[in-house]
């Protein structure tokens, strides 16, 4: 997936200017089937702030959870 604009914006003035690029203070995690998010039967999604005990970065520049995430049980019905 290209970056947005916002966010090429971002990270050449980072580097090359004066700005910096603060990261954000709250991640949201989210449960996706093919035809898109999961939604209703108590779903939410799952704050995991930025930290390295949160997240690690491999060594092909993705970037994976540090720790298990865990939704709870659908109520009701399924999630998909």
């Amino acid at each position: 997936m290209p970056a947005s604009a916002y966010l090429r914006n971002a990270v050449a003035d980072h580097i090359f200017r004066d700005a910096n690029f603060p990261k954000p203070s709250e991640i949201y995690v989210a449960l996706w089937t093919p035809i898109g998010e999961v939604s209703g039967f108590g779903y939410v999604r799952l704050q995991h702030n930025p930290g390295n005990a949160n997240w690690e970065r491999n060594s092909d520049g993705t970037v994976t959870n540090a720790i298990d995430l865990i939704f709870p049980d659908p109520v009701g019905g399924p999630w998909g």
